[in-house]
């Protein structure tokens, strides 16, 4: 399976093939993770957040594995 991950105090996101499938847990409503609220219209905003940190934090690990 081809997945990434992020994780906040709030949210975890999971990014499945390159963001074709994506998962979001609310852990403050939901620490137990089995609510996945990715398509629900009131997440959309912190599904692209999310996807924008998961990038930004590869691409960073991406450099320091080159060092």
């Amino acid at each position: 399976m081809n997945a990434d991950a992020v994780i906040t105090e709030q949210f975890t996101f999971t990014s499945y093939h390159g963001g074709k499938s994506v998962m979001l847990y609310d852990l403050k409503k939901d620490p137990s993770e089995n609510t996945n609220v990715a398509d629900r219209s009131e997440y959309k905003k912190t599904v692209s957040n999310m996807a924008a940190l998961l990038q930004k934090r590869q691409k960073e690990a991406a450099r320091r594995e080159k060092n």
